[in-house]
């Protein structure tokens, strides 16, 4: 932290938050959070970021760590037993095509907003669409009786724990957490409150739905 808060590498600092989290694929990491005196406008991203390998001569140290740490393989054909490897393909997606840059223009922006990506919250709608007993849930309460399928990004009922009764699904002791939301973002803050007492919502239609009403927003809809 010191090398950015006090030596300036990005600037003078106004203030800065971080978390350090232990994963199970590697040692400990940290979410650093910094605010700058001047703002780093989207031209300048580019110089203060980048991925790229450092220069052996140069800076031997860094260029040892990165090489050893911080790329992923070799697997594939290269090594077939590397543990990434599953039916002699990586897990990973790896090798993968190099993109040089990422951009947004009138026509892909518009394609994106007409389809946007599946989420845990879409497929929840989905799921209360066609499960009966999806439709007693809160969203927090869902993974308690199904899991989520990463690649397929639908929710499948749980094969082990306690049986419900009453019901063709199992009770674990998986707890579900919804994002929080600071107030000042008001939809989103009251989506999350909707979605913490209104259960088995079809969409966010659904959601805004209260006493007959469609109401314009989220905020109207939890007030009603």
């Amino acid at each position: 932290m010191d090398v950015i808060t006090k030596s300036h590498i990005y600037g003078e600092t106004r203030c800065w938050i971080y978390s350090v989290e232990w994963q199970k694929r590697g040692l400990p990491h940290a979410h650093i959070l910094i605010w700058l005196k001047d703002k780093i406008h989207p031209t300048e991203i580019d110089s203060v970021i980048s991925a790229e390998i450092p220069n052996p001569d140069q800076d031997p140290g860094l260029f040892e760590i990165i090489t050893k740490n911080m790329i992923h393989g070799p697997c594939g054909p290269l090594n077939p037993n590397s543990p990434c490897m599953k039916d002699r393909k990586c897990t990973k997606k790896y090798p993968r095509e190099f993109i040089q840059e990422r951009y947004f223009t009138a026509d892909n922006a518009e394609e994106r907003a007409a389809n946007p990506p599946n989420t845990t919250l879409t497929a929840f709608f989905l799921l209360c669409q066609q499960d009966a007993f999806a439709r007693t849930l809160l969203y927090p309460e869902v993974p308690k009786y199904y899991t989520w399928n990463t690649s397929r990004k639908v929710f499948c009922k749980r094969k082990q724990g306690a049986a419900v009764p009453g019901g063709d699904v199992r009770a674990s002791d998986a707890l579900g957490r919804v994002y929080t939301v600071h107030p000042n973002n008001d939809e989103c803050y009251y989506l999350r409150l909707l979605l913490h007492t209104v259960r088995g919502p079809t969409s966010f239609t659904d959601l805004k739905t209260s006493l007959r009403n469609l109401w314009g927003s989220m905020s109207t809809a939890w007030s009603a």
